[in-house]
């Protein structure tokens, strides 16, 4: 199981029937989802132990879908991504997202993982993760090269 080697002791997976819901059913605390973009930042490593695949976090993580009309949204294998301007220039995000506006932000690039929770379920009419990042965490972190986003 993916939450023993990383010491997650307390969820809650809930789903339709027998089957945990992928998209909106798990239950972490903050420390825990910290713990789960850190892992992605280390290429699948916890403490030194392959936990995931290196070639799944990649492969995982690679946006794979686009959006219409978006031309720097995208979407692979439940991450969600988006290009954000930072002081080196713009930064592609691969972003895991909550109901609430839970958020794990995953900054290759700065080697920096930020988790924001919250409790706005089921209001989408702003974005405070976003605005955290954008307005106070992107630009307090050193300049990193830029990374390829579409144009």
């Amino acid at each position: 199981m993916l939450f023993s080697p990383l010491g997650i002791t307390a969820f809650e997976w809930i789903g339709g029937g027998k089957v945990p819901s992928a998209a909106s059913g798990l239950r972490l605390r903050p420390r825990d989802l910290a713990k789960f973009g850190s892992l992605y930042l280390h290429d699948g490593q916890w403490n030194g132990r392959q936990v995931l695949p290196r070639v799944w976090v990649h492969e995982s993580t690679q946006r794979r879908l686009t959006f219409p009309g978006q031309k720097t949204g995208g979407y692979a294998y439940q991450w969600w991504h988006a290009c954000y301007p930072a002081p080196s220039g713009i930064v592609e995000v691969p972003t895991a997202v909550g109901n609430g506006m839970q958020r794990i932000f995953v900054l290759r690039a700065q080697r920096t993982v930020v988790t924001v929770v919250s409790g706005r379920y089921n209001d989408h009419s702003i974005n405070p993760p976003e605005r955290l990042l954008l307005d106070f965490i992107l630009p307090a972190l050193p300049p990193a090269p830029a990374s390829t986003c579409p144009s």
